[in-house]
């Protein structure tokens, strides 16, 4: 098994992870392979190579990527298009509904193939299996709707790979695990130096493909830094800079013990984790936050999960006359340019009163008099 290591507080990934290859491999950079969570790390890796100047080689850097990586799995069958796919379920639907007597529209029945598309998506990642709703089924006394939708999954996991195998066709996903497999069977059977650098969490399909590089003998990790190492797996709650990164290292069997640090520790500023109560509390903390940050004269900076958290904080914000800079733009839907194109299309497809008294009090409407006196001709006349 290869080392494990984990970055010092403060330490720089780039400079670090180089410093410790350059030191190990010296003579045989050109041997080792350093795979990263992202193309932003991956270029920060090669700055700290760059940075030594000890030498004209570089060891190959890599996002996680088979497909960059140049990896073919041996299945050769095609992957089956999104669009045929989404066909395939609209189908199942439709068909459920027939048989239940309760008629779906066009538009009712693609909706729901799309959220059965995204769940089906999430059982193929976890190779969850007919055989798997099944032994739930037999397993525990449900309420009869969960029952009737499980047995609908079942029925799925059950014709779907049969569709595929006659239409000699596989899914993304299948194909996915393929090309990681056949990625992390060329890695660790090369019997040269593979290091998988700053991953704090990863894709379903990845994990097994990281846990494979991270017990072979030549391969390494290099963890982020971890902030409570002593903390069991078990106490950590969402919250924790520790949780998803800890339970990646909980599918490679590492162990926070087992890890090596690297870099020397350097002093960073404080952080207080605030904990909000609901939804609500947490936008009223950040928009606070910022208030005291303009109120003391400084720069502050809020990252969000979504951009509707930020429309959140930017609204409350605005009731203390604030406006904060959004680095993500206005979406097209709520410019004014953007809403009045939209009423004009939900016209063209549906007349109604409502978007159509809307789209006349739209300031772009009554704008122009030539639109106001040709409304007027139109329709009220």
């Amino acid at each position: 098994m290869g080392q494990h290591y984990t970055l010092s507080l403060g330490a720089d990934m780039g400079a670090t992870t180089a410093k410790l290859i350059q030191k190990i491999h010296a003579n045989a950079l050109t041997d080792v392979t350093i795979l990263t969570p992202t193309t932003r790390a991956a270029e920060m890796i090669t700055q700290g190579f760059l940075a030594q100047q000890k030498t004209s080689f570089l060891p190959r850097i890599l996002p996680l990527d088979p497909n960059t990586a140049g990896i073919i799995s041996e299945d050769k069958k095609a992957v089956i298009n999104p669009l045929q796919r989404q066909l395939f379920l609209y189908q199942q639907i439709l068909a459920r509904a027939k048989a239940e007597e309760q008629p779906l529209t066009p538009e009712q029945a693609l909706k729901a193939a799309t959220s059965l598309e995204h769940l089906l998506d999430k059982f193929m990642f976890h190779h969850i299996t007919a055989a798997h709703i099944q032994a739930e089924l037999n397993a525990q006394n449900l309420p009869e709707h969960l029952t009737q939708n499980l047995l609908f999954v079942d029925i799925l996991l059950s014709t779907y790979p049969a569709y595929l195998a006659a239409q000699n066709l596989q899914d993304p996903i299948s194909y996915q695990h393929a090309q990681f497999a056949a990625w992390a069977e060329k890695l660790t059977s090369a019997n040269m130096p593979v290091y998988a650098v700053g991953f704090q969490d990863t894709s379903p399909t990845a994990a097994p493909f990281l846990a494979q590089i991270a017990q072979s003998d030549n391969g390494h990790i290099i963890t982020p830094t971890l902030h409570s190492p002593n903390t069991p797996l078990e106490d950590l709650t969402p919250l924790n800079p520790d949780y998803t990164l800890r339970h990646l290292m909980q599918s490679m069997a590492i162990t926070p013990q087992s890890l090596h640090p690297l870099g020397t520790p350097k002093n960073t500023p404080v952080y207080t984790l605030l904990a909000a109560k609901h939804s609500e509390e947490e936008v009223q903390l950040a928009a606070l936050l910022l208030k005291e940050a303009h109120h003391n004269g400084t720069r502050a900076m809020l990252v969000t999960p979504t951009p509707h958290f930020g429309a959140a904080v930017n609204a409350h914000l605005s009731t203390w006359g604030l406006t904060a800079d959004d680095s993500a733009g206005t979406p097209l839907s709520q410019t004014p340019a953007g809403n009045f194109f939209l009423l004009i299309a939900e016209l063209a497809h549906s007349f109604n009163l409502t978007a159509l008294v809307a789209l006349t009090q739209h300031a772009l409407f009554q704008s122009s008099s030539q639109n106001t006196a040709a409304f007027n001709s139109l329709v009220l006349r």
